[in-house]
């Protein structure tokens, strides 16, 4: 009952704690357009924690609507269903970056060995996603937005790093003229399991002309379950299952129960399923969760330095335009110890060869997915 009354009064609520943190005011505004001045490299764990709790508010108001619908035998149907949603909604905001934030990166990455990191096409590719995630984090948290966050899973992600002529590695610590947009799309797809909407990052620098131009692209994809039965896990699938695959290369890795803290540093998400051994045990988890990009970027920096001198696309230093789509399947718990397998395919249309790959834990497949490279 007390949580109902200060319903109504939340955003004076949120106007006073905003106070000190003064930057994130413009998402409480109920525009579907919302432009920040600072730089998402930029938060604080206080502004973090602001927007947790926007989170939560907006999880509240969605059980208590659904208690009343229940109590007046009302459908309870979730806020995204409809033919699509309302508005597009859009978040922008520039891209700042030091060397210390390509530092952090590294020290997420490979703990040791920090002065010979590796630049590949997939580090590349990895380092701008995490530093375009908290655009995301931060459109889930506009008042327009009707996906609720503390009800939703990240079952996808694509990355497409499209002209690292623009941006390459030696500019990565002084990036100072970039714009950093966030969508989400008004087509909202039915799946079994509930709905699923695509949230779009994209980072944008001028090219030699002056020219704003995409430099990189990631798809999100979301989950909000719908339906009121218990979800279980996907079902783990056999390492290898393709035959079509072929496996070239392997590497064993480490995830030491620090690691989330410090991709957290990285990419802004402290969530505390990632934070929290405490948090994730209350939410039904053995420890607390490795992030999925984390546990990518990680898998490719192994097996670059077990196979240092293989030909690979996603290992290459040559900085080709390049796509990683990776699926999510079963969480990590920490600590973890891990196996990086990969190998070729070729698309359905034999047009392109590409890179597959998983991560597997005691014979159980984590997470998959494939890179290739543009024609």
């Amino acid at each position: 009952m007390v949580v109902a009354l200060l319903i109504p009064f939340s955003p004076l609520i949120f106007t006073f704690l905003f106070y000190s943190c003064r930057r994130l005011t413009p998402l409480l505004h109920s525009r579907n357009d919302v432009t920040l001045s600072f730089s998402p490299t930029q938060l604080t764990r206080r502004e973090i924690g602001i927007v947790l709790l926007l989170f939560i508010l907006r999880s509240l108001s969605h059980i208590i609507s659904t208690l009343w619908r229940f109590a007046t035998y009302q459908k309870t149907p979730s806020e995204l269903i409809g033919s699509d949603v309302d508005h597009e909604i859009t978040i922008s905001m520039p891209l700042r970056t030091t060397q210390e934030d390509v530092s952090k990166y590294i020290r997420a990455v490979q703990a040791e060995h920090v002065n010979s990191f590796q630049w590949t096409n997939v580090q590349h590719l990895m380092v701008l996603s995490a530093w375009a995630e908290p655009a995301m984090l931060l459109l889930l948290a506009t008042r327009a937005c009707k996906v609720r966050p503390l009800g939703a899973v990240n079952v996808r992600n694509r990355m497409e790093l499209l002209r690292p002529d623009i941006c390459k590695p030696d500019d990565l610590g002084h990036i100072d003229r970039a714009i950093i947009s966030a969508s989400y799309t008004k087509a909202v797809r039915r799946v079994k399991r509930g709905l699923e909407i695509d949230l779009i990052v994209s980072l944008n620098l001028p090219d030699q002309k002056g020219t704003l131009t995409t430099v990189f692209r990631q798809v999100f994809t979301l989950l909000e379950f719908t339906n009121t039965a218990p979800i279980s896990l996907e079902a783990s699938k056999p390492v290898q299952q393709t035959p079509a695959w072929q496996l070239l290369l392997q590497a064993t890795f480490l995830m030491r129960h620090q690691e989330p803290s410090l991709w957290a540093n990285v990419c802004k998400d402290y969530n505390l399923i990632h934070t929290s051994s405490i948090a994730a045990k209350v939410l039904g988890f053995r420890g607390k969760l490795a992030h999925g990009n984390h546990v990518v970027a990680m898998a490719w920096a192994a097996l670059r330095e077990a196979n240092n001198e293989a030909d690979d696309t996603a290992l290459s230093m040559t900085l080709e335009p390049i796509w990683l789509e990776v699926s999510f399947k079963r969480p990590i718990i920490m600590p973890a110890r891990l196996d990086a397998l990969s190998g070729h395919t070729l698309l359905p249309n034999e047009s392109q060869e590409t890179t597959n790959f998983q991560v597997v834990s005691k014979d159980q497949v984590m997470l998959a997915g494939s890179v290739g490279k543009f024609v």
